[in-house]
């Protein structure tokens, strides 16, 4: 029987069993793999699902280690790590980060996100094109 309810414990194993078979089968030689966790969410009830996702991912990811885990709380949260819709912008100007919908990102808040992923990146693969340590 599916279990389409996120709250229900048998829907975190399943999903954990699911994100670990993506990301083994992403495994290649010495390829890395950057798993982007999904930022707050403005709804409570949707980010309270939305960090069960983060979970599991975040768990599978400890066990393999050529996937790098990148919680975006920090990147889109406020200092308590909730949903934060106007953030610095790299001149330090209050920016929207968020579309309306409180889930999807703006361009400001992209630009943010694909910043930190090319820092993430550089720690672990020479962006000239030489890998940097075993990923596994």
């Amino acid at each position: 029987i599916p279990v389409q309810q996120v709250s229900d414990p048998r829907w975190s194993a399943e999903y954990r069993r699911r994100v670990g078979a993506v990301m083994d089968q992403l495994r290649d030689g010495g390829r890395l793999v950057v798993w982007l966790g999904q930022p707050p969410m403005r709804e409570p009830g949707f980010d309270g699902r939305m960090g069960l996702v983060n979970q599991a991912a975040m768990a599978e990811a400890a066990t393999r280690p050529w996937v790098v885990y990148v919680d975006t709380t920090t990147l889109f949260g406020d200092p308590s790590g909730a949903f934060a819709e106007l953030l610095p912008d790299a001149a330090g100007n209050p920016t929207d980060m968020r579309q309306g919908d409180g889930i999807h990102l703006t361009r400001a808040g992209g630009d943010r996100l694909a910043a930190h992923v090319m820092g993430v990146i550089g720690a672990h693969v020479d962006l000239a094109g030489a890998a940097r340590g075993d990923a596994g």
